[in-house]
This record gives C-alpha cells, structure tokens and sequence, in this order.
C-alpha cells in the first residue's frame, strides 16, 4: 500500500513537471524556462523592463529605471534626470551649478549670459539683459550700475530731479532750476551751465539789483528800479520817465532840465518858435524877433528867408495856388481759381506806388514856396496810404489795395498838399481811387 502511494506522488509530480513545461501565454517561455507569469506574454525572461512596477524580465528585480538610486523619491521612470543625485529630481531648486536640477531640460535663467557679456546672473550680472553691466566692468555716465556693486558713484545720481547729474553736465546738482540747455533766470546762478550767468545778472554798482531785475544803468549806485526821483535829467527809479514828479506842466521837462516856464506845456527845450514875443524853446532867446539877415525884418516880420538879406517880403502878400495834379484812378487785377464747389477764389492785389508833383503851384509874389503833405479822410475797405516827407515837391505813397474775393472792391483816398510862402498857403486836394478786380 505504500508503495501504491508513492507511486500516486511520482505521478502527480509527473504532471506538475508537464504543467511547467507548457507555454500558456505563447511568449515562447513557460514556467520551466522560467517565465514567472506564464499568464501574461509580456513577462519572460529576458522581456523589456518598463516603468510599471513589475519585475517584467523575471529576474526578481525592478528595472533600475524604476529604482530610486538616490533616495530623493524619484526614479527615473518618475521623471529623475539624475538617478544617482539625490538634489536632482523634478521639482528641485535650482542653483547655480550648471545642473538642470528640476530635470525640466533647461538651465535656470540665472545660468544664462543673455547679454553675451560673459557673466550670468550666477555670476554677479545685475543686469543681464545689458552688455554694459556686468561685475569689474567700467562705470559710465548712464546711470546704470556698470560694475555691478550694487551702488551708482554720485556723480551719475540726479541728486534735484532736473533729469541731469553731475556726469551730464549738471553743474549744480542741488538746484533743479541748474541744468545744461535751460533758459537762464535772473537769480545770479549759472541756470544753463555754460560755465558764465548773464552779463545783465550782476549787480556791478553794488545796488542789490542787476539789470535783469530793473537797475538800468547798473555803473550808478543811485539810479534802480524804485528809486527816488531827484531833478537831475536822470531816470533815477528806471521807469522810462525823467523827472516826473518835477515836471508840473506835463510837457515832460522840468525846470532842472531847462524848462524854463514850467506852469506853460507849450514852452519846453525844442519846442517850435511863434510869433508871441515868448521864448518859446528856452534858448534862451525870442527867436522870432531877431533879424537874422539884418534886412530889418525878422520870421514874425514875414521874413521866410531871414538867412539872405535880399530876399525881402512883399509889402502886400497874395497867397500861393496849389496844385498837386489831377484825381487818378489805378485799376488793379487780382487772379482768380475755382474751387471744388465752383466758387471763385482770389488772390489780393498787390501794392503799387503813385507819384503826385506838386511842382506846378505857383506864387503870384514870385515868394519862395514850401510843401508840406498828408492823407486826408479815406473810404472803403482798409486802403493804407504811406505819408509822403513833408517839404518836398513830390510824393510817392505805397498803396495797399483792397482784397477782391470775386468781384471788384474799390477804395480811395484823400491826398492834401498845403503850398506856403512867407505869411500864407493855400491846400490842394486830389483823390486816388484804387480798385482791385477779381478775375
């Protein structure tokens, strides 16, 4: 019976060795060739390790891919780019060692030189987008920090605000209103550091005040804007006025100037001698009582030519008769265009010149004859007349002719000429009309 029994386990081992000899999942291994997994034909011996945490070549090991080698919780199958690193592993903190240590492929922007320069952030670049800073490098005149020390010399900090430090020409960096190009101000400071303030900004007479601040004459200690007035001929308080609180009369002359009647406007230095008996110009002589010539008649006497004896008035005067020629007309064109809407735009006519003689008045005295012009009342649209010098025969005035927007405008003027001899004259008038067509 026993042996019945032993022969009953040789058969079962028997068929156990056929069970390990069959390949049941057809990978070409069985149990007995040592596929540890005969139910999934992706596990034999010698089957491609993954990462899935199966021992997929049935050698009892992991693949080293899916092994955290360094501890640090990672595998490579996990994303660990350094396996034998534990400070490598995504995720980690970068450093600056030139090791992609969060293995996202790349090195951390602070490893780069952006810049070109040499230097990376790592290794002291303040500004790596810069080729211009970067550690030892040079200072300039930028405002930058050039040597990467962390600190701007003070000759490039713009200590007032004014955009300029002392590098860039600011030659007063505690004062905004100081800075290279700005217009000077009356203040006695070099405003635009051109290295000199403006000549009218010093006070040369020892005043307290300089020319740009109203002394206007800067060589007199006196004479300041606000200064009292003396009567002296002199614009003590600079107001353009001399001696205004000592001319009483108001004809701008007082009597420490040669106002010799200082209660009568009419009388002054230069004034216009007449026929009153008074002095009229504070010469100090009655100009029109002398007689010049000595032909016993002096200018109040009838004598316009108390300068040559022989020429003596007439006992009995008869005026002179004027005559500065005809009344003329000047027609003047002005081109013209239509616009997009057809209506005509024109051009101004230009100015012209007429020339009036007044050359054929005569006198029926044979006297001596003086001329003297002006424009009288003129008409129509702005027509300006140039007065012509007075005491000469003939007259050339300037016209400025009307604008003429499509259609003729017409102006005119009124030209006088008063012809005189000694003791009388009498007054032409002619009319110019000037008209300025739009064609």
């Amino acid at each position: 019976a026993a042996d019945d029994d032993d022969a009953a386990d040789d058969d079962d081992a028997a068929d156990d060795d056929d069970d390990a000899a069959v390949d049941n999942d057809s990978d070409g291994f069985s149990p007995t060739d040592g596929d540890c997994n005969d139910g999934n034909a992706g596990i034999y011996p010698g089957a491609p390790e993954g990462c899935d945490g199966i021992d997929t070549n049935c050698d009892g090991l992991l693949g080293p891919s899916e092994t955290d080698d360094d501890s640090d919780t990672f595998s490579e199958c996990d994303g660990d780019c350094d396996d034998a690193n534990g400070l490598v592993h995504p995720g980690a903190p970068e450093g600056c060692d030139g090791i992609d240590s969060d293995c996202d492929g790349q090195l951390s922007p602070d490893e780069i030189d952006d810049d070109v320069d040499g230097f990376t952030e790592c290794d002291g670049d303040c500004d790596d987008t810069s080729i211009s800073s970067s550690p030892g490098n040079v200072e300039i005149c930028d405002g930058l920090d050039n040597d990467c020390d962390g600190l701007l010399p003070p000759n490039e900090i713009d200590a007032d605000g004014d955009s300029y430090s002392l590098c860039a020409g600011d030659c007063d960096d505690t004062n905004i209103q100081t800075w290279p190009g700005t217009a000077e101000l009356c203040d006695g400071l070099d405003n635009d550091c051109d290295g000199f303030p403006d000549p009218d900004e010093f006070d040369l007479d020892g005043d307290n005040q300089a020319p740009c601040s109203g002394d206007c004459e800067d060589n007199d200690p006196s004479v300041y804007s606000g200064a009292a007035e003396t009567c002296d001929g002199v614009d003590e308080d600079c107001d353009v006025l001399i001696d205004e609180d000592f001319d009483l009369d108001g004809d701008t002359f007082a009597p420490c100037i040669d106002d010799c009647d200082d209660t009568n406007d009419s009388i002054f230095p230069g004034q216009m001698e007449v026929c009153d008996g008074v002095d009229n110009d504070c010469d100090p002589m009655t100009d029109e009582l002398v007689d010049g010539d000595g032909d016993g008649l002096s200018i109040c006497d009838g004598d316009c030519q108390d300068g040559d004896p022989s020429i003596v008035p007439s006992a009995v005067n008869t005026p002179p008769i004027a005559d500065n020629g005809l009344s003329q007309v000047l027609s003047l064109t002005a081109g013209c265009y239509l616009d997009t809407y057809g209506n005509a735009v024109c051009f101004n006519c230009d100015p012209h010149t007429i020339t009036l003689d007044a050359s054929m008045s005569v006198d029926p005295d044979g006297d001596p004859l003086g001329f003297e012009w002006g424009a009288g009342v003129s008409g129509g649209a702005g027509v300006v007349f140039t007065t012509p010098t007075a005491a000469a025969t003939q007259a050339v005035i300037t016209t400025t002719p009307p604008s003429a927007p499509g259609q003729t405008t017409v102006s005119y003027v009124l030209i006088q000429t008063e012809v005189y001899d000694c003791t009388s004259s009498s007054v032409a008038t002619v009319q110019l009309t000037v008209q300025c067509t739009g064609l």
